[in-house]
């Protein structure tokens, strides 16, 4: 509170996230969020320009330092994944499609051969021709 007197930076920040803490263990119930402490590092760099804010979570004796990003961008990156989900789910889908597809060209191109075999080995038996021995050498 003195800090908030004075007018230091980042003090009313300190003090309203001790605030919200506060009300939101009462109304969870939570005595576990009472020991965590979420101050700024710096108060300058509240409007980077990416939005990414650094913070500090004190638990204890441990100070983690972490970011926090404001729902706007949050909210967008989680569309941009949901985005990209759906596109990777669409081109496996078209991946598995064109698999089938080769499988069953690789059927057709196997018959096709044994005919194109059969055809030349029957010609094979009647006449001994030069186009015959090409296909002969061929299989």
């Amino acid at each position: 509170m003195e800090q908030l007197a004075k007018g230091t930076p980042g003090a009313i920040e300190k003090l309203l996230s001790t605030v919200k803490m506060k009300v939101d263990s009462k109304a969870s119930g939570d005595s576990e969020l009472n020991e965590k402490v979420y101050y700024l590092e710096d108060a300058s760099n509240i409007s980077s320009k990416d939005g990414v804010v650094p913070i500090k979570l004190k638990n204890g004796t441990k100070t983690v330092e972490r970011k926090m990003v404001p729902t706007e961008i949050f909210d967008k990156m989680e569309n941009d994944i949901i985005e990209k989900e759906e596109t990777i789910s669409f081109l496996n889908s078209k991946i598995q499609h064109l698999e089938n597809l080769l499988a069953v060209k690789d059927e057709r191109i196997k018959d096709l051969t044994q005919q194109l075999q059969t055809v030349v080995n029957e010609t094979t038996s009647n006449v001994q021709s030069p186009k015959s021995r090409f296909f002969n050498k061929i299989f």
